[in-house]
């Protein structure tokens, strides 16, 4: 925007006395360099802008005339007390516009000023413009002028004259008689009213109808007028034109009133099809759209005598299509049909007309759709002039109707997701208002299920947003075919779905809709020629007993989706109090954990994994510890509170970089063989930037990439086998060790784990538990040891607590061992003192 030039900022409110009370565009306008002072409510609306933006801009960078042509209005207004100014502007959005400026010079505070009132005449010029061109039209066809005797015979005529009754020229008409060119009755009629008008005055001015040399027969003017000699002036015009224009313009203005007025489409099309009616015979009467995009045509609407409205369907070979096709309009009568059939251009479908008119319905530059007119009768026949005429109103026709379907675009998008074509939020809030107003007088209770896609940012990452856009909208559309007529289902947002079960007489009944739901989504589906499978996690609340309106029933739904995506995948949750209470908690504890996530105010401690055979100690694994308020927060409730916030990713980083910094300070001290140990979440393997992530923690702490080894556990690295392959290849080229923890409780299998470029697994603790008295585990455990050395791997055994688990761990060739038997995690301290004390191994350990 401009700023007043030179002359200081605007004097605030200039006009305020003058403006007030008055809705017209008014401006104040500073002489000296065009600048807006001061403007009106509606010059605001008008210019498109802000009063704090408009005061201060240029007229020049509104006027099409520019900088020369104000300053040549200002020096007018200037030089009078008054001015009226023509004025093309462009405005802001790019429409121009066409006013009338009036006004003058005006004092205020002492200040001169331009006192300006502008009136938008942009339609007024429009609607000028096409009657200008429509006169043009008929003043271009001069009228018929002809010199008859006192029997009526023509004497003299000019070529108007005969071209108007359908004669090549003057000389065919030549001493024929004039009652020749008017039907018997109508001859009849002239003669009864014009010979006493003519006795009486000399001259008689009227209408009649007149028939031209094919015998077609059209509207005249005639003007008599009496020569001295007896003979007769007559001067004819054919008013077709002129009655057609009237008509023609009268429905052009009621297709503007009536876009105007008509609140849709729907609204709009019989509208459009009684203005139709009145230029021309239009008893049937459709509307046809194409859809290229899927090669279809519907027909929004269809007025038909004979046949009944199609389904939409293929654009096909019919008349219709061939208006789609060529973009041109296409007049067919018997004979016409029969060639275009012949040439084979056509296929007849449905009952036969005797006239068919289609005009293409075109915008931008593209068809869009066709208008048709047809007729069954004989007496109603369709001519080049009903053609012409059609096609003229069509244009604007297919402006209203493409200007009424973009309003109702956007009214569509306002309320619906673009993606998957289903109500968003607001919609849906909407229509749960008014089912729980229904619930109200009528009792009942009404359900809304809450829902995500389990593992939907995996498949998002991995396979592309292509595919994943594709997999919400087969998820979209298998919901709602699973529906009752009065369910709804919406797309939140993301991968979130909410549905509305409406008039259910119990809990019950909501529960069976949600199972039946999340059964029909375990089911595969098929996208982009692959079978993927997902399930859902899903929460219900249920009016009355767990909310009253709208937003709360959701924020209840979205409570329970939480505490079942706790559970893990495929859960369904009803809301309870309890876990409203559970997540004010979570929220409070999520609150606090950014607060010490960005202080720093977290500590690691370290639990060192032993060699079996010497009891040396290999490995120190790093887990995160939180003190809040002065007491112990367990990891296993704030590790997945971190997960669902996504908070994981930057504590993630913080305790990779906090455990390569010790692990140096531990190779510094002089234990140069250790090893940190750092877990992986699900968030931060499938993070872009991981690899970049750990190279530059390594280059900044200066750890050499084998002395870090990270871990992931079994199901995390099952989520995305592609994605999670190539990221361990990229940290297995750095050098860093990888491993795969809590094996054994998801459902890898050790030839999947032969795809996994890892270094080791950690058997996990629950299989440890029972050794050795535990024949089941203790078969597991053996086995898994067993078939990982035939991989390859090495095997670490977690959560070892007795002399008798690690015994039988060392008997079957166990790599390493981790457990309470060696040490509780202790804080880096401690652990160095621990370290240093026993010299880098347990103190009791002897081989077996």
């Amino acid at each position: 925007m401009s700023a007043m030039a030179d002359g200081g900022p605007p004097t605030p409110r200039l006009g305020e006395g003058i403006f007030t009370g008055n809705r017209a565009i008014q401006l104040l306008i500073d002489p000296g360099n065009g600048a807006i002072v001061d403007a009106s409510d509606a010059a605001c609306a008008f210019f498109e802008r802000p009063r704090d933006e408009l005061v201060g801009a240029r007229l020049a960078e509104f006027d099409l005339a520019g900088e020369e042509g104000i300053r040549e209005a200002i020096g007018a207004a200037m030089a009078g007390d008054a001015y009226h100014s023509a004025r093309r502007v462009r405005l802001p959005s790019g429409v121009i516009r066409e006013m009338e400026a009036f006004g003058g010079p005006i004092t205020i505070g002492g200040r001169r000023l331009i006192y300006t009132i502008v009136h938008d005449v942009s339609l007024q010029r429009s609607y000028e413009a096409a009657l200008r061109r429509q006169t043009a039209v008929f003043e271009a066809a001069m009228d018929g002028m002809a010199f008859l005797d006192e029997e009526g015979r023509f004497l003299t005529l000019n070529p108007a004259f005969a071209r108007i009754y359908g004669f090549d020229s003057p000389g065919e008409l030549a001493g024929k008689l004039w009652s020749h060119l008017h039907d018997e009755a109508e001859g009849e009629r002239l003669a009864a009213v014009v010979r006493p008008a003519l006795a009486a005055s000399g001259s008689w001015r009227g209408r009649a109808t007149g028939r031209r040399r094919d015998g077609s027969r059209f509207d005249q003017e005639l003007s008599l007028n009496v020569l001295h000699d007896g003979g007769l002036a007559c001067v004819v015009r054919d008013i077709s034109e002129p009655l057609r224009a009237e008509r023609l313009q009268r429905a052009l203005l009621q297709v503007a009133e009536t876009t105007h007025r008509a609140e849709d489409t729907e609204e709009l099309y019989p509208a459009l099809h009684a203005i139709v009616a009145e230029l021309m015979y239009a008893r049937n009467f459709y509307i046809a759209l194409w859809h290229p995009e899927t090669g279809e045509v519907s027909y929004p609407y269809w007025v038909d005598e004979h046949d009944p409205r199609p389904e939409r369907e293929p654009l096909g070979q019919g008349l219709t299509a061939q208006v789609l096709r060529t973009g041109e309009t296409l007049l067919v009568d018997p004979e016409v049909l029969s060639g275009l059939v012949g040439q084979g251009l056509i296929e007849l479908r449905g009952s036969i007309s005797v006239d068919w008119l289609g005009v293409p319905l075109r915008s931008g530059g593209r068809t869009y759709g066709a208008l048709v007119v047809q007729s069954y009768g004989e007496d109603q026949r369709y001519s080049s002039e009903d053609r012409d005429l059609l096609t003229f109103v069509s244009q604007q026709i297919a402006v209203a109707i493409e200007r009424k379907r973009a309003e109702e675009e956007i009214r569509r998008l306002a309320f619906h997701d673009p993606l998957t074509g289903l109500p968003n939020r607001r919609l849906f809030r909407d229509r749960l208002e008014v089912a729980l107003a229904r619930a109200r007088r009528h009792g009942g209770r009404v359900g809304v299920l809450h829902f995500d896609v389990d593992r939907f940012k995996t498949i998002n990452d991995s396979m592309g947003h292509a595919i994943g856009d594709q997999m919400l909208r087969a998820v979209a559309t298998r919901v709602a075919e699973g529906l009752r007529g009065s369910d709804a289902v919406a797309r939140l947002g993301g991968d979130d779905f909410a549905v509305l079960v409406d008039d259910t007489a119990d809990a019950a009944g909501i529960r069976q809709v949600g199972e039946r739901l999340m059964s029909a989504l375990r089911q595969p589906f098929v996208v982009d020629g692959r079978e993927l499978w997902t399930t859902v996690s899903m929460g219900i609340s249920v009016f009355p007993d767990d909310g009253a309106t709208a937003e709360r029933l959701l924020e209840q739904a979205d409570v329970a989706m939480y505490r079942a995506k706790e559970k893990g995948s495929d859960a369904i949750e009803f809301f309870t109090p309890v876990l409203r209470e559970r997540a004010s908690e979570n929220l409070a504890l999520e609150s606090s954990l950014r607060v010490a996530l960005a202080a720093g105010d977290l500590d690691l401690h370290f639990q060192p994994i032993v060699d079996c055979l010497s009891g040396r100690v290999r490995v120190c694994e790093a887990l995160v510890r939180w003190q809040r308020a002065g007491e112990l927060v367990p990891p296993e409730k704030f590790i997945p509170l971190a997960e669902v916030t996504g908070l994981i990713v930057p504590l993630g980083s913080w305790v990779l970089r906090r455990a390569c910094e010790q692990a140096r300070g531990w190779q510094q001290a002089g234990f140069v063989n250790l090893t940190v140990s750092v877990n992986l979440s699900t968030r931060q393997l499938q993070h872009a930037d991981l690899v970049d992530e750990v190279t530059r923690i390594l280059a900044e702490t200066g750890l050499a990439p084998g002395a870090l080894e990270l871990e992931m556990t079994e199901s995390h690295a099952l989520l995305s086998a592609e994605l999670t392959t190539r990221v361990l290849a990229r940290l297995r080229a750095l050098g860093v060790r990888l491993a795969i923890d809590d094996f054994g409780s998801g459902y890898a299998s050790l030839s999947y784990l032969r795809r996994l470029p890892v270094h080791a697994v950690k058997l996990d603790r629950a299989f440890v538990h029972g050794i050795p008295f535990d024949a089941d585990n203790t078969a597991i455990a053996s086995g898994v040891i067993e078939m990982a050395h035939a991989l390859g791997l090495e095997v670490v055994a977690e959560g070892v607590e007795t002399q008798e688990q690690r015994d039988s761990l060392v008997r079957w060739g166990c790599d390493r061992l981790q457990g309470f038997l060696v040490s509780p995690a202790l804080p880096a301290a401690e652990l160095d003192a621990w370290l240093r004390r026993n010299g880098g191994r347990v103190g009791f350990w002897t081989a077996s």
